[in-house]
C-alpha cells in the first residue's frame, strides 16, 4: 500500500444515474450550459487575439518593425513550452516571408532561466531593434531597463504568475495581467505566442482575421498541444480544445520533427494521446536543454528534411537516456541528505555539481515521495540555482515572493517555481522559507492521501464505461483521468514482472469473473500480509490494453489494500 489514507475526491450524496453524471458532478459541472461547454471541442470556441490585452497592439508594432526591415529577435526558454513557443512564432515570420529573425534560446548552465542583460547586449550588437519574449519576461524589470538603455523595443509574451510591478516595456501579453479581458487565463506560454502569431497573420492581411482563426495557425496546433500538455497547464476550456485538435494533427504525421520523435520513442502515430506527449515526446524535447543546449530541439521542430529530423531525434533520444541515468545518480545523492526520521515541512537539498537541468526532476521526485514541498539546488556561475515543487496547500511562488529580499530572481506557478540566490544569502533564504512552511503547513496536510473519483462495482467494468470515461479526455492537470475504487474484489493471482522485477501483475476475482490489473513500480509497496483469496480494495485507472492483436480492459493500479 502506497497511501495510508483513501478519500473520495468529492462527497457526492446525490443519486446518480450513470458514470457520466457522476463524473460531471465530481467536476462540479451541473447545468446543461456548463456540460455543453465542457464537452465542446469546437475550434471556433477559442477566443481570438483581441481577447488578450496588448496582442493586437503588439502585432501592429511588429508589423511596423517589419516594414522598417528591422532585425527582430525571438527570445525563448529551454523547456518544451519555451522551445515550441519559439518555433511557433518563428514559423509565423517564415510564413510572412520575413527573414530578419533571430531565434534566441538561453543556455541553462551559463545563462539560466529568463531574459538576461548579457543576452540583450549580445543581440543589440548584432543590430537587433526589437526583442519578443516567449514563455518568459514577466519578472524582467531590470532587463527591461537594460533593453531601453540599449534602444531595444521589448515585447513580452508570458503566462507565468504576474508580479505587483510589471516591467516597463512596449507591450505585455499575459492573460493573467490586470485588465486582460480574456475569459480563459490558463494558456501555456506557447498558447500566448500562438495567439500573437494569429494576430500577426490577421493584421498583415495574410490569413484569417482577429476573430477567424488563420489556416496556418490551425496547422500549428500539433506544436501547441505538445506545449500545453508538457507544461502541465489546466486541461480545461481552450486548452482541452487545443490538445484535442492538436493530437489529431499529430496523428496526421506531417511534421518531420514530430514524426521522428514518434519513431525514436516507438510510438505509433494512430495511438498518440496525451500520455505519449507527457512521457515520450516531451521528455525528449526537454532533454537537450537539460544536458546541453535547447537549440537542438528547436532545430528538430523546424526541420524540413526527414533525414535531418531523424538524426536530431536520435540525438535527443541519447540525451534522454543520459538524463535518466544522471537523474538516478543525483537522486541517490539527494536522498542521502534527507533526515528521514525528522522530515521538515519543506525539504531542501543541494549539491554544487548537480547539473541545473536535473534539479527540477529531483525536486519533483522528492516532493512526490515525501508529500511535501521540495527544493533542489545546484551551484552555477557563483549562484545557487533552485527548482521548487509543491502542493496546492503551499503556494510556492507566493512563498518565494515573501523571501524575495534574499533572491537574485525567481518566478513560477502555485506548485512549481525556479529561483537563484547568492551563496551569501542562501542560509537566510532557507531559514525564512522553512519558517513560512512551518507556520503555514498543518501536519495533516502532509499525510499522503489518495483521492479517488468514483466507486465502481465489477459488473460496471466494461467497454461502455471505458467509452464514457474516454469522453472526458484529453486528460491532464485539473482534468485528471478518473481514478476508480472497487472494493468487492478477491485477490486471485499475483506475479512480479519486468526486466528489473519492479512491476506487479494482479488478477482479481468478482462474481466468477477474472479482472486483470497491472501496477507499475509497485514491488516496494506489496503488502506482505496479503494472501490469495483475501478481499481487497483497488484504486486504478480503467484502460484498454492491446497485446499481440488482442484487446482487453485492465486496471492500471495506483494502490491496493486489504478491504477495510
Amino acid at each position: 500500500m502506497k497511501y495510508p489514507l483513501w478519500q473520495s475526491r468529492n462527497a457526492i450524496t446525490t443519486e446518480t444515474k450513470s458514470v457520466e453524471e457522476y463524473l460531471l458532478l465530481q467536476r462540479n459541472i451541473h447545468s446543461s450550459a456548463d456540460i455543453s461547454q465542457f464537452f465542446s471541442d469546437s475550434i471556433q470556441s477559442i477566443q481570438g487575439p483581441a481577447s488578450l490585452k496588448g496582442a493586437l497592439e503588439a502585432a501592429g508594432k511588429i508589423v511596423q518593425a517589419m516594414k522598417r526591415n528591422d532585425p527582430i529577435a525571438i527570445y525563448g526558454d529551454y523547456d518544451v513550452d519555451g522551445v515550441t513557443a519559439l518555433t511557433i512564432l518563428y514559423e509565423i515570420f517564415q510564413n510572412l516571408g520575413y527573414e530578419k529573425i533571430i531565434p534566441y534560446l538561453p543556455h541553462r548552465e551559463s545563462e539560466g532561466y529568463g531574459l538576461n542583460a548579457e543576452a540583450l547586449h549580445k543581440l543589440a550588437k548584432q543590430g537587433v531593434k526589437m526583442v519578443i519574449t516567449v514563455d518568459c519576461g514577466i519578472n524582467a524589470n531590470h532587463e527591461a531597463k537594460v533593453a531601453s538603455e540599449l534602444g531595444l523595443e521589448l515585447i513580452i509574451t508570458d503566462h507565468h504568475h504576474v508580479p505587483a510591478n510589471l516591467p516597463d516595456v512596449s507591450e505585455i501579453i499575459n492573460p493573467k495581467q490586470p485588465g486582460c479581458p480574456s475569459a480563459f487565463k490558463e494558456l501555456a506560454g506557447a498558447g500566448v505566442a500562438w495567439k500573437l502569431g494569429w494576430a500577426l497573420l490577421a493584421i498583415s492581411g495574410k490569413d484569417g482575421s482577429s476573430t477567424e482563426m488563420p489556416a496556418f495557425s490551425r496547422e500549428q496546433l500539433d506544436l501547441l498541444a505538445i506545449a500545453t500538455v508538457a507544461d502541465i497547464v489546466p486541461l480545461l476550456g481552450e486548452n482541452r480544445i487545443i490538445v484535442k485538435h492538436g493530437l489529431a494533427q499529430i496523428k496526421k504525421n506531417s511534421r518531420p520533427g514530430i514524426k521522428a520523435l514518434l519513431d525514436v520513442s516507438g510510438t505509433a502515430p494512430e495511438s498518440v494521446n496525451e500520455d505519449s506527449i507527457g512521457f515520450r515526446i516531451g521528455p525528449r524535447i526537454n532533454a537537450s536543454g537539460r544536458l546541453d543546449y535547447a537549440y537542438t530541439s528547436f532545430e528538430l521542430l523546424t526541420a524540413t528534411s526527414q533525414e535531418k529530423a531523424d538524426e536530431l531525434a536520435r540525438k535527443l533520444d541519447d540525451y534522454n537516456k543520459e538524463r535518466q541515468a544522471l537523474t538516478q545518480k543525483c537522486l541517490a545523492e539527494a536522498m542521502d541528505q534527507i533526515d528521514k526520521d525528522n522530515l521538515s515541512k519543506v525539504i531542501m537539498v543541494k549539491h554544487p555539481e548537480w547539473p541545473s537541468g536535473i534539479i527540477g526532476l529531483l525536486a519533483s521526485k522528492i516532493c512526490d515521495q515525501y508529500h511535501r514541498p521540495a527544493i533542489a539546488m545546484s551551484l552555477t556561475k557563483e549562484q545557487w540555482r533552485g527548482s521548487a515543487r509543491s502542493y496546492d496547500f503551499f503556494h510556492i511562488t507566493n512563498a518565494l515572493t515573501e523571501t524575495a529580499e534574499h533572491l537574485v530572481r525567481f518566478g513560477g506557478h502555485a506548485t512549481a517555481a525556479g529561483f537563484s540566490v547568492t551563496p551569501e544569502k542562501i542560509t537566510s533564504f532557507e531559514e525564512q522559507l522553512l519558517s513560512l512552511a512551518t507556520n503555514q503547513i498543518e501536519a495533516e496536510m502532509l499525510t499522503p492521501t489518495l483521492f479517488y473519483d468514483m466507486p465502481l462495482n465489477a459488473p460496471q467494468l466494461n467497454w461502455n464505461t471505458h467509452k464514457v470515461i474516454e469522453k472526458f479526455s484529453p486528460f491532464g492537470f485539473q482534468n485528471t483521468r478518473p481514478l476508480i475504487m472497487s472494493d468487492h474484489l478477491e485477490l486471485f493471482d499475483i506475479k512480479i514482472i519486468g526486466k528489473q522485477k519492479n512491476h506487479v501483475r494482479y488478477k482479481f476475482l468478482s462474481d466468477k469473473s477474472i479482472i486483470d490489473g497491472i501496477a507499475f513500480n509497485f514491488t516496494d509497496h506489496i503488502d506482505p500480509t496479503l494472501h490469495i483469496g483475501d478481499p481487497v480494495e483497488v484504486a486504478y485507472h480503467l484502460e484498454s490494453n492491446e497485446w499481440n492483436g488482442y484487446k482487453n480492459l485492465q486496471m492500471n493500479i495506483v494502490d491496493l489494500r486489504k478491504k477495510q
